[in-house]
């Protein structure tokens, strides 16, 4: 697959993450930049992330680009940069990994193809066949917790694997640049920012016995007395001999 354009935005991906390596807020309000944007791409079309080879800012492992969306997948957290259209304003958040493992294997699984950069005229500058992935997976993220992010019916699915004998309460996360984080009655997890509320859909988590999906009871859980915009997980009952799956997605293309 060959692409004619690149349209990562550097200043407001480096300005997340600054914010979430910092404790700040600068995600919040990004310099303007170049859109980032894969232009008149539909909302709803499923996420492709691309591998990083220079064409976002270096802690990038992967991205993934929509109408009105990018996604930057780093060690340390996910980066979600949105585009107002009627304004062109430009708003990123950094959902943060809290006491995470930061070495943890990133990996692509489910190959998509290949993109071709060949910009300018000097062929040594020039990127071929850099590979895609439907899904990419973090390895024990947490304690014998894996992290497979990827895209569903226009939310982005963050996938908890829970290992047998893991403990969810271990995943903790915090959204950087967020105004607010409150839940509704539905139980989905709604983030402030200067666009609105984004939705976080209420975890849907199962486990896998006998070959029979089974349905477990869970909710997020907000922190309290505390302003880092912080979250987890509550789960149960359910067998702690079995890996436990807890599934959240970010209705993205709704906000």
């Amino acid at each position: 697959m060959k692409i004619s354009r690149s349209s990562i935005v550097v200043a407001v991906i480096a300005a997340a993450l600054a914010a979430a390596e910092a404790g700040g807020s600068a995600a919040a309000r990004p310099q303007r930049a170049a859109s980032p944007i894969a232009a008149h791409a539909p909302a709803n079309l499923p996420l492709t992330f691309v591998e990083n080879r220079g064409r976002a800012d270096a802690r990038v492992r992967f991205y993934a680009q929509g109408a009105r969306y990018a996604f930057y997948l780093t060690p340390r957290e996910i980066v979600l940069a949105f585009l107002n259209e009627p304004t062109t304003e430009e708003h990123a958040l950094a959902m943060r990994f809290v006491g995470a493992n930061a070495n943890a294997a990133i990996s692509g699984a489910g190959p998509q193809g290949t993109f071709n950069y060949l910009h300018g005229s000097d062929p040594s500058r020039w990127q071929t066949d850099v590979p895609s992935y439907s899904t990419i997976v973090y390895r024990d993220l947490w304690p014998h917790v894996d992290l497979h992010v990827k895209g569903d019916g226009g939310a982005l699915k963050y996938e908890f694997h829970v290992a047998a004998g893991a403990a969810p309460s271990a995943i903790r996360l915090a959204y950087e640049g967020a105004s607010s984080l409150t839940l509704d009655d539905s139980g989905a997890l709604l983030v402030g920012t200067a666009l609105g509320a984004l939705r976080d859909a209420p975890p849907i988590s199962y486990q896998t016995i006998d070959g029979v999906r089974v349905p477990v009871g869970s909710r997020y859980v907000l922190d309290t007395g505390r302003n880092d915009r912080g979250f987890g997980f509550a789960a149960g009952p359910y067998r702690t001999d079995r890996e436990l799956v807890i599934d959240p997605g970010i209705e993205y293309t709704t906000f």
